[in-house]
């Protein structure tokens, strides 16, 4: 039971952490594409003050504004569940090792079964918002 916990732990990080690369990822392409769009636009005078220069600025715009509404907030709160659910990884593991040695103790394995009822209350959480 220990080790299933684990491994679903493991696999709970992988999934924050992609979260984290995959947002990370699409605000630095937005803010990188808007940059490159007005250093265009700027060195080559492609529009001449034309009927198309505010559009195009006004997409150079929107793209760079993007990178505003950049979520730092649910990242930090996505890296904090990162920290806690490797505390309790090395936390089973170590009661793991601990049970190994001594599989009929009952203290051993009410620590834990609370453990595991805090890491599954925690993935609900995760998993509703």
């Amino acid at each position: 039971m220990v080790e299933n916990a684990i491994e679903n732990i493991e696999e709970i990080v992988k999934i924050q952490r992609k979260s984290i690369q995959t947002r990370i990822y699409y605000a630095l392409i937005l803010f990188f594409t808007g940059a490159l769009l007005l250093v265009v636009v700027q060195v080559t005078d492609i529009f001449d003050d034309g009927p198309y220069l505010k559009e195009a600025m006004s997409v150079i715009s929107g793209l760079l504004s993007s990178f505003s509404a950049f979520p730092i907030k649910e990242l930090i709160d996505k890296m904090g569940s990162i920290r806690i659910f490797m505390l309790f990884k090395l936390q089973l593991q170590n009661l793991g090792s601990r049970m190994a040695g001594n599989p009929a103790d009952a203290q051993l394995q009410e620590e834990a079964d609370q453990i595991i009822g805090i890491v599954w209350e925690k993935t609900k959480k995760i998993a509703l918002t």
